[in-house]
């Protein structure tokens, strides 16, 4: 039996847990909501689990884990150790809740006409430039990938045509930006650099439509 430790690479945050059998040894990294998260946006390449200590029986082990968050919250502070519980028998408590759907509407019954706690507080650039490191690139779990991909057939079909429909809902009586306007002769000097060495037909780019055309086939052929 162990207590861990999971780093998050990219922002420093941890979370502390315990283990024991197999997740000893397959690399189990936790089970809180906000790791959760992070893990699927980031990817597990992304995170690094260490033991900090080991117990003998379930007692020692829930008491050494209550433990080790409160050192973490000290030492680093709240806001940097992902743990929501105290320990012990806290974790994720939510997702496999068989009241979950009588849970959310307490929570939202609960909310109605209060302010969210954050509202009308700006962000600090520290904590700007952290959410676009992890939110950007390769670490975004959304990268380079289309809604087939994500989503699958039936799902991404559903999502498209309300994001169509959306779209043109809101430009109903609008007139597009560019309406009467010409480019200028700066402004076309740009747009022709910026071109150079572009293939026409978009292969070197993962994100254009022939592309993401190709992904979405390939995942259909895959689900047949």
């Amino acid at each position: 039996m162990i207590i861990y430790k999971t780093t998050n690479l990219i922002n420093g945050m941890i979370y502390i847990g315990k283990a024991a059998g197999k997740n000893v040894i397959n690399g189990y990294l936790g089970s809180g909501i906000n790791l959760k998260i992070d893990i699927q946006k980031c990817g597990r390449n992304f995170f690094k689990r260490t033991t900090i200590d080991v117990a003998q029986d379930k007692k020692e082990q829930y008491y050494k884990e209550i433990f080790w968050i409160a050192f973490y919250r000290e030492k680093l502070g709240r806001g940097s150790v992902y743990n929501i519980h105290d320990g012990a028998l806290g974790g994720d408590t939510f997702t496999n809740n068989p009241n979950m759907k009588k849970i959310r509407e307490k929570i939202s019954i609960a909310k109605i006409g209060k302010l969210s706690w954050n509202m009308g507080i700006p962000q600090t650039k520290e904590h700007n430039i952290k959410n676009k490191i992890t939110h950007s690139g390769a670490r975004n779990y959304m990268h380079n990938k289309t809604y087939e991909e994500l989503y699958g057939l039936e799902k991404a079909l559903e999502l498209k045509k309300k994001r169509a429909e959306a779209m043109s809902k809101n430009r109903i009586g609008k007139s597009p930006w560019l309406k009467g306007k010409k480019h200028s002769e700066e402004t076309k000097i740009k747009m022709k650099e910026r071109a150079k060495g572009r293939n026409d037909k978009g292969q070197n780019n993962p994100n254009s439509r022939t592309n993401r055309e190709k992904r979405a086939i390939a995942c259909l052929e895959n689900t047949l």
